[in-house]
């Protein structure tokens, strides 16, 4: 079952988790650490998510789920464009494929599109479209008007004909950041959707893509994510380390020097934990480099 804030301890904690993402990102951005910067804004900005649209949380892992039960790719796609087009709205969309072979990207599963624009969207190798800047990027492109969008010119025409004015493209990465493929939802008004529903269509994709990889069954995939999943882990009991750390630190200036030090031995088990969740990481991202 999801986490979703509810009690004033969970709202308290989450709180605490933006603030403590923010100023990481404030400081991995000053020191040209963009990967680290983008990762902890992510972070934070999911967490107030959860702070602020508990019910599309809610909403968005019970779509999940389903994704997961999938039996094949096929049915594993077509659940997930129709939770795309439940999330964040749309007239028309489909889920392009990455071929790994060639490049390019080849549609999958589509709703609402006519024989036209699939064969003129069959494949997919540079990025003045939507869909090939967000794969070409690995990043999350939207077109809110695509009669404005000058890199949108030449597909203006099979636009118009097919009835689209807006499109919003989210890639699909596997948990090691691979493009796997694209998601993308259009609207026949011009469009740009609400910061907040970008925010948690990233985050389906981000299942999406984690469902593909296990629906592709890389042993490779399935140890980094469990890495991943490892080094979250680690972070979060750093920090509540660091949080015991700075109460026991009031408490000594206080005069309370027995209960600082019974924070500082919680401290330092969390710290402790952490390590243990980083050696089962650098474990496993051994395994994934060993050759087969």
């Amino acid at each position: 079952m999801p986490f979703v804030a509810g009690s004033l301890a969970s709202r308290d904690l989450l709180e605490r988790l933006v603030a403590l993402q923010s100023r990481a990102a404030a400081i991995f951005r000053a020191n040209r650490m963009r990967t680290e910067a983008v990762l902890a804004e992510r972070f934070a900005a999911r967490a107030r998510l959860m702070l602020d649209e508990p019910k599309a949380i809610r909403r968005m892992h019970a779509l999940t789920e389903v994704l997961y039960d999938s039996p094949d790719v096929e049915s594993l796609l077509e659940r997930a464009l129709e939770g795309a087009m439940s999330l964040i709205g749309g007239d028309f969309g489909n889920v392009q494929l990455r071929n790994l072979a060639k490049g390019g990207l080849r549609i999958a599963s589509q709703c609402g599109f006519g024989r036209e624009f699939r064969e003129y969207f069959a494949i997919v190798e540079d990025d003045s479209s939507a869909c090939g800047r967000a794969a070409q990027q690995r990043s999350q492109t939207v077109i809110a008007d695509v009669n404005r969008d000058a890199v949108f010119a030449p597909h203006r025409a099979i636009a118009a004909a097919s009835g689209f004015r807006a499109v919003q493209s989210t890639p699909l990465l596997d948990p090691a950041g691979r493009l796997l493929g694209v998601i993308s939802t259009h609207y026949r008004r011009s469009h740009r959707p609400a910061s907040q529903d970008l925010e948690l269509m990233q985050w389906f994709g981000d299942h999406v893509g984690a469902a593909l990889a296990d629906q592709q069954n890389d042993p490779a995939t399935v140890y980094q994510a469990t890495a991943a999943l490892h080094l979250g882990t680690a972070d979060l009991h750093d920090a509540a380390a660091a949080r015991m750390l700075e109460s026991s630190r009031t408490l000594q200036s206080s005069g309370n020097g027995v209960a600082a030090l019974a924070i500082q031995e919680r401290a330092g088990l969390a710290r402790s934990r952490a390590q243990q969740q980083r050696e089962r990481a650098r474990a496993l991202a051994e395994r994934v480099q060993r050759p087969r």
